[in-house]
């Protein structure tokens, strides 16, 4: 077997619209266009459209995890500091995968992780949503500076730095067309929260005649730094079907770590979630 390819594979799923460009397009277009209606609204919070996985409070659980791996030492949230050398980025980067909205990176930013941040989406629209609620978190920031400076508050320890977030159209399924925005040698965590289901329900194929499902693994692996990890969480697949997805491939970095725990529902005998998050680490 040539290297890139796959064996053991689950069945692909049928094709649907959610698997089309233009459905998240117009998705994206509906969303931003009532950001912007919001914002300019009396309403306290403006809409800044759907948090995937809600239902399930997978982001949550995410965030979770990251946090243990953080009181442990192997994540960094902060920048350390080393003496006459300056300040030393060491915190912990991460890479949004079909970031919607940007909803993740900003969770992540208010939970203190301080390490560069970039969202891509392969739809110009969500990007242009993320960085229309990015301005705005901008813009409020500074207001609440100014008023806590006149108060002779200490305005850094009490609000979210959004600096070092980046956003940017980018189609996973065409490598070569990086951003600037990314390091050389990858993110130390790289997310997924239904850009895999996604692709999975697209029609498109390779020249080699196979759905771009199949491509995905191979696309997203040298995106994620050696020694880090790769975090997918999907509705349309089980644990075990994600796991030979990214493993079942001739040359695979990615081996399973653990997945996340969900409730559990019984049927027909049979015991399962509505989602599952696994995570995998990058070997050297």
């Amino acid at each position: 077997m040539a290297p890139g390819e796959s064996s053991g594979l689950p069945n692909h799923l049928a094709p649907s619209h959610l698997g089309e460009k233009w459905y998240w397009d117009h998705q994206y277009q509906n969303d931003l266009i009532n950001h912007q209606v919001s914002a300019t609204s009396t309403v306290e919070e403006p809409d800044e459209g759907t948090v995937w996985f809600s239902d399930a409070n997978a982001e949550r659980k995410v965030l979770e995890f990251l946090r243990t791996l953080d009181d442990a030492g192997e994540l960094h949230k902060m920048r350390a500091r080393t003496g006459r050398r300056g300040e030393e980025n060491l915190a912990t980067s991460f890479l949004d995968l079909g970031t919607g909205n940007g909803h993740m990176l900003f969770e992540l930013r208010e939970g203190e992780w301080q390490g560069r941040m970039v969202g891509v989406d392969y739809s110009r629209l969500s990007v242009e949503l993320c960085q229309a609620i990015l301005q705005r978190r901008l813009d409020e920031r500074e207001a609440a500076k100014e008023e806590l400076t006149e108060e002779g508050e200490d305005h850094e320890d009490y609000l979210t730095d959004y600096e070092d977030i980046w956003f940017e159209q980018y189609d996973i399924m065409k490598p070569d067309d990086r951003p600037e925005c990314f390091p050389a040698d990858g993110f130390n965590v790289v997310l997924d929260k239904g850009t895999f289901d996604a692709i999975s329900l697209s029609d498109e194929k390779s020249r080699d005649g196979k759905r771009i499902a199949e491509r995905y693994p191979g696309c997203i692996e040298p995106l994620v730094k050696d020694g880090g990890l790769f975090i997918v969480t999907s509705c349309n697949w089980t644990c075990d079907e994600v796991r030979s997805w990214f493993e079942n491939r001739a040359g695979s970095k990615l081996k399973f770590r653990q997945a996340l725990n969900y409730p559990t529902f019984q049927f027909g005998g049979q015991s399962g979630s509505k989602v599952c998050t696994v995570v995998f680490d990058k070997t050297p």
